[in-house]
């Protein structure tokens, strides 16, 4: 046989038996187990494998009907009594060979085979332990010593794990105990025969995926493993074979209940088949995670006899799980937890600060401001290292113990635990800022990014984690409408009022959009050299039944912010050029002004923007360069490329393109000569200080003459008094509007105005 097939049972020696037993644990633990496994004890002295409990048909049914069987080493009395014996059997038939002695007993087996040896020992010279093997065939010819050691369990020991298969006491045996261990031997023989070749198939199939093979001798409860058993486990040649209890130290100790019951329900025929998934001690001394497999073989009466099976190493499979479940848990751009690990910390830390006031916690939910703008203005690849080297400098502000996890697109969580100094988030929140304010290098140019901080701390006596992100959201949405800076608030009840005041707002202004209860409201621009009315600006009102007239200063960021804008703008500037064609229907003077409309940066991204405009001019047929759309800086240079796309889509239409609140935005003025631009509107905080302020005079004297250079229009808003008119029409600007000239009026008063003694510019 191999030595991948040949089992080896001098159940002493060194090898994994040793290193278990230096680690603890024994089968002797194993208490489900042995009582299954226990052999039933045997009516006489015999120290062999005993007769099996149950009817002797039973057994006799499995027995070859005729046994061959030589005498080997008894003296020539002893040898015509044993002859005798054999010789009355009837069930099974026993035939017998001439006897031989024990040095010439292989020649005569060669010449003439046999199912079966009958070996006398002397006690003063007992049988070689290497004849015993040389006539067991390796254990497929049934060997019965008889024998009067000193020591019969030793010598048993010895003589089966050389290949005997039984051990009889010679003081005490007789003809019926010889005739019925003789049969069970030879019937076992046939089945190691049978044994060895389906293992010889196993291991042959074991080597085609690299498992390695074990087996398991219930009886004399010896272990072999295979030489690819080895190999995956890094244990030597010697360590080849050992007890069971050695086997089972090596599991991990955290497996080894399972293990336990797993094997234990096989033995006891609960389960058809052993298989489990454990650690088990190499021989470097760590754990490998490995899939153990096997059957346990019975003989005709149900007691297992020996058990065999595969280990195969799952260690690379088990670490490609835990990172992959890792990755899962983690945000493979910047490395850091997602939401799902943060909240389930955070958990944590709100039923530990409830049971334990005194171990609080601080939440920060940091916001990079502006993403989207660097994502479309520099590319995604250029964003995603931005915000791998926020993280980076997020948690260079932190201990190892403060939890910081990314939780969105531009979002970042911190924890910090067992708190009791709560003003922590707000120092926290200025090592933040500072950290930004060191500029980030994106392909050699340097590029700032701001971001806000929202804090709130478990002082609030929170129940869920939910609530404590809620909160924080809402902290952090009022850091972003600081200045910039300072842009970090702590959570306040007075923000949570305000919060829910908002919410109920938009709630209502979804209904609006729907109930359609907006309308325009139209302020006059007049020309500042003659004073006649030149056209309006639409400006947009909300009279709510329930709630009254609300300030646009209240639902318009509400409106930016869910995107209703985008609605709400599509049916401004449809009511606006209806408007100004009912106008037109009424008064010719009408038909030669023009309605200034604002654009918003999230109509920008309308994708039924360009639909509705073009649909409104169709079904009102009014001149397009009479509708004038009105945009800021910032949202001509938040997408430049969007930009340019949209706006020349708008000049085919032919509406005018106007820049709004020109002055407070965008530093650089190379944009005017990138975009069509058709008009500017100087800005209300430059003309509120045109009488008496110098820098505001000179800027606005700058615009006017930037305009005339550039050949395009301009308009001065908020002028409120007749000083700042006069002025400005010195200046060159052609025209203005403010209170001055009239407040913004519904669009039948406009028409009055339009009508009114041909001088509509006078108030």
């Amino acid at each position: 046989m191999t030595q991948e097939t040949e089992k080896l049972t001098t159940g002493g020696a060194p090898g994994p038996g040793r290193a278990g037993r230096a680690a603890g644990g024994a089968l002797g633990g194993v208490g489900t187990i042995r009582p299954s496994l226990a052999k039933p004890s045997p009516s006489s002295s015999v120290t062999g494998p005993s007769p099996v409990a149950g009817p002797r048909a039973q057994a006799r049914a499995t027995w070859p009907e005729v046994i061959r069987a030589m005498i080997v080493g008894a003296p020539p009395d002893l040898t015509a009594k044993v002859q005798a014996w054999l010789r009355a059997a009837t069930d099974p038939v026993i035939e017998l060979a001439e006897a031989a002695d024990v040095d010439s007993a292989q020649a005569a087996l060669a010449a003439e085979p046999c199912d079966a040896v009958i070996v006398f020992e002397n006690a003063r010279a007992p049988a070689s332990l290497e004849h015993v093997t040389a006539l067991s065939v390796g254990g497929g010819r049934a060997v019965v010593c008889v024998g009067a050691a000193d020591d019969p369990r030793r010598r048993r020991r010895e003589l089966r794990r050389s290949g005997a298969a039984a051990y009889l006491e010679r003081a005490e045996f007789d003809g019926d105990l010889l005739r019925h261990v003789l049969a069970m031997s030879v019937e076992r023989a046939a089945l190691q025969r049978g044994l060895d070749e389906l293992r010889s198939r196993f291991v042959l199939a074991l080597r085609s995926v690299q498992d390695g093979y074990w087996e398991w001798d219930i009886i004399d409860d010896a272990v072999f493993f295979s030489r690819r058993w080895r190999e995956i486990m890094g244990y030597a040649a010697e360590d080849a074979h050992g007890a069971f209890e050695d086997w089972f130290s090596l599991v991990h100790a955290d497996d080894r209940s399972l293990v336990r019951a797993r094997l234990d329900a096989h033995v006891r025929g609960q389960e058809a088949t052993f298989e489990v998934e454990h650690r088990v001690r190499a021989g470097d001394g760590t754990y490998r995670w490995v899939l153990t497999r096997g059957v346990v073989e019975r003989d005709a009466q149900g007691t297992p006899l020996r058990m065999a099976g595969s280990l195969t190493d799952m260690t690379q499979f088990r670490a490609r799980v835990d990172e992959l479940r890792r990755q899962s848990r983690h945000d493979a751009l910047t490395g850091l937890p997602r939401k799902e690990l943060f909240m389930e910390r955070l958990a944590r830390a709100v039923e530990v600060a409830r049971e334990f006031p005194d171990a609080g916690f601080v939440v920060l939910l940091v916001e990079v401001d502006r993403l989207r703008r660097f994502n479309e203005s520099i590319g995604h690849s250029a964003g995603d290292h931005i915000l791998s080297q926020i993280a980076r400098r997020l948690t260079s502000c932190v201990d190892r113990d403060t939890l910081v996890a990314r939780i969105g697109g531009a979002k970042f969580a911190v924890l910090v635990e067992n708190v009791t100094d709560y003003d922590l988030g707000s120092r926290l929140a200025d090592r933040f800022q500072e950290a930004m304010r060191s500029p980030f290098e994106v392909d050699e140019e340097p590029v700032y990014v701001s971001i806000s901080v929202g804090i709130t701390t478990s002082q609030r006596t929170y129940h869920r984690p939910e609530e404590v992100m809620s909160d924080a959201t809402t902290a952090v949405t009022r850091a972003k409408q600081q200045p910039r800076g300072d842009r970090k608030r702590v959570f306040s009840t007075q923000m949570r009022m305000e919060a829910i005041t908002q919410m109920r707002l938009e709630m209502a202004l979804r209904q609006a959009v729907e109930r359609q209860e907006f309308e325009l409201h139209y302020q006059p621009i007049v020309s500042l050299q003659t004073g006649y009315l030149v056209g309006f600006e639409a400006l947009i009102r909300w009279q709510s039944p329930e709630r009254g007239r609300i300030s646009p200063a209240e639902f318009i960021p509400i409106a930016e912010a869910t995107g209703l804008i985008q609605p709400i703008g599509r049916w401004a500037f449809s009511e606006a050029t209806h408007q100004l064609h009912a106008w037109g229907e009424r008064s010719p003077a009408a038909r030669h002004l023009a309605v200034s409309v604002n654009l918003s940066g999230r109509q920008v991204g309308d994708p039924q923007l360009l639909h509705s405009i073009a649909r409104a001019l169709n079904e009102t047929e009014v001149e397009p360069t009479n509708i004038k759309i009105e945009l800021t800086e910032s949202v001509l240079m938040d997408n430049v490329e969007e930009m340019s796309s949209l706006l020349n889509a708008l000049r085919e239409l032919g509406v005018q393109i106007w820049v709004d609140d020109f002055g407070t935005g965008y530093s650089s003025l190379s944009y005017l000569h990138r975009f069509p631009v058709d008009g500017l509107k100087v800005d209300k905080t430059f003309v509120d200080g045109v009488a008496h302020d110098g820098p505001s005079q000179a800027m606005v004297q700058t615009i006017v003459n930037l305009s005339q250079q550039l050949e395009v229009e301009l308009v001065a808003e908020g002028i409120e008094t007749r000083e700042q008119a006069d002025l400005l029409r010195v200046m060159g600007c052609p025209s203005g509007q403010g209170y001055l000239f009239g407040r913004p009026c519904r669009g039948d008063e406009a028409l009055a105005l339009i009508c009114s003694a041909d001088t509509p510019g006078r108030p």
